[in-house]
């Protein structure tokens, strides 16, 4: 599940006064706050606060055990025309630009798998933490399914894993342990998973602590040409990966894989 949480600043909860922030403190979803046009369905992405739960502020993970998101739904990439893929793409570009470039402070507790979609989301946010669980792997997986990362899926590893680790790790789809995700920086810690919630909350009073507008400043300042890169080829991108996953053998490979998936559920 994502169960990321993102305070207002301005020290609502008393953060700065040195207490934990409150649920009042709590906007009352990520849609809600920064991705309002983004025409997902992030429920599966996003534990939102609401009122009479976890009154200490603390994230409520949903109903979806060992998973923190198993990334896009494939089911929109598969059997369907043109138009749909394009304007789910269309929806997949701003979900992650309305991530990545919000102001918010906003803080990953991985508690589950993160594969592919699941990541590039994870990536979005400022500081990752993930639960200390051989069994919980986090990257971009897409080549194993037949299909390749788009250009600013590989730019968000790069900045965030360098350009050796991402080749290597794009090229063989590789998910990494957690080990190997905090020694190559994918995440920024690796706790028991009865810590990562607190461990998450220690981290969003942390960064809170620092002057909103100059952390926010820097924030743009350090990812604006990244963004800048798929808005300048936004279009483009989405021509790509309509003619991409349009293609027969791509769709016999999602089909084959989705056919697996039901198989193993089954």
């Amino acid at each position: 599940v994502w169960a990321a949480k993102a305070w207002r600043e301005g020290d609502p909860g008393g953060t700065r006064a040195g207490r934990r922030p409150r649920a009042g403190s709590v906007p009352t979803g990520f849609l809600d706050v920064d991705v309002t046009s983004a025409p997902l369905a992030l429920e599966c992405l996003y534990t939102p606060w609401a009122p009479g739960t976890d009154s200490d502020g603390a994230p409520t993970p949903q109903d979806c055990p060992r998973v923190f998101s198993a990334g896009l739904d494939l089911t929109e990439m598969c059997g369907r025309n043109p138009a749909h893929y394009a304007e789910y793409w269309k929806a997949v570009q701003e979900l992650w630009l309305r991530t990545y470039l919000s102001s918010l402070v906003l803080v990953a507790a991985i508690n589950g798998a993160c594969p592919a979609g699941g990541c590039i989301i994870a990536l979005a946010c400022d500081c990752r933490v993930l639960a200390d669980n051989p069994k919980y792997h986090i990257g971009l997986n897409e080549t194993l399914l037949g299909i390749t990362a788009p250009f600013w899926f590989k730019d968000a590893y790069v900045n965030t894993i360098g350009h050796r680790a991402s080749e290597q790790a794009l090229q063989l789809g590789y998910l990494f342990p957690p080990s190997e995700a905090l020694q190559v920086g994918l995440v920024d810690q690796v706790v028991p998973e009865d810590q990562v919630l607190s461990t998450a909350l220690s981290e969003m009073a942390r960064w809170l602590a620092v002057p909103d507008h100059a952390r926010q400043l820097t924030k743009n300042m350090m990812r604006k040409a990244t963004a800048d890169r798929l808005l300048r080829q936004r279009d483009a991108d989405i021509q790509n990966f309509v003619s991409f996953i349009c293609r027969d053998s791509i769709q016999k490979s999602l089909q084959v894989y989705l056919e697996k998936l039901r198989q193993r559920k089954g």
